[in-house]
């Protein structure tokens, strides 16, 4: 079964995190990464990561990087924040992930959907 537009609660960026993040948490001279950008990339991000060669409109530097395997290019506290939405779910070594997300970040935002909504898309 597809999705529609009506599932779009449990996979779309929440407008009021999202705000509140970009307009309160986030300095306007922060550095920011965004690890997996998917389909809906951080505005706010700096430079992206994934671990394939996406050509999504709105990410502004894409480097590739497997984050269950490899180190992140990046200096240790490089980054002023580190944005990852609904991500870490997907990774085989999420324990690798957020060492290295806390390792080039000074902060960060982790979001993971419920697991129910996660087995459950599109049923």
């Amino acid at each position: 079964m597809a999705l529609t537009q009506s599932d779009q609660k449990y996979w779309f960026p929440v407008t009021q995190v999202m705000d509140y993040l970009e307009k309160v948490v986030i300095k306007p001279t922060d550095k920011v990464l965004e690890i997996g950008p998917g389909e809906w990339p951080f505005k706010r991000a700096d430079v992206s990561i994934d671990f394939a060669d996406i050509k999504t409109p709105g990410i502004k530097k894409l480097i590739k990087c497997d984050v269950c395997s490899e180190k992140l290019p990046f200096a240790d506290k490089e980054f002023d924040f580190v944005f990852a939405r609904q991500i870490a779910e997907d990774l085989y070594d999420p324990f690798h992930f957020c060492e290295e997300m806390s390792r080039v970040g000074k902060r960060g935002y982790i979001e993971t959907p419920s697991p129910m909504a996660e087995m459950g898309r599109g049923v």
